[in-house]
């Protein structure tokens, strides 16, 4: 029986210049029981929701794709697109 769980994260991706992409992250988790909940895969929206310097009035919206984790650490994918 796995668990699963819905959240909204607010995020920042920085670029190598220091400009800033500001997100909300609605992942949506699958816990596996089998390792104390400890493992996993999400899925799942990000909406890009401005940032600064260039991204100042950027709009979006990603999705994971391919996402698992394993104890704190976590890897994906996304795609969608952005505007900015």
């Amino acid at each position: 029986n796995r668990r699963q769980r819905q959240m909204c994260i607010r995020d920042s991706y920085f670029g190598a210049h220091g400009d800033a992409i500001h997100t909300v992250e609605y992942p949506f988790l699958v816990l596996d029981p089998a390792t104390g909940f400890n493992t996993g895969t999400f899925s799942g929206e990000i909406v890009i929701d401005g940032g600064t310097g260039r991204f100042e009035n950027a709009t979006g919206m990603m999705e994971f794709v391919d996402a698992t984790f394993v104890g704190d650490e976590s890897t994906w994918e996304v795609v969608g697109w952005i505007e900015y």
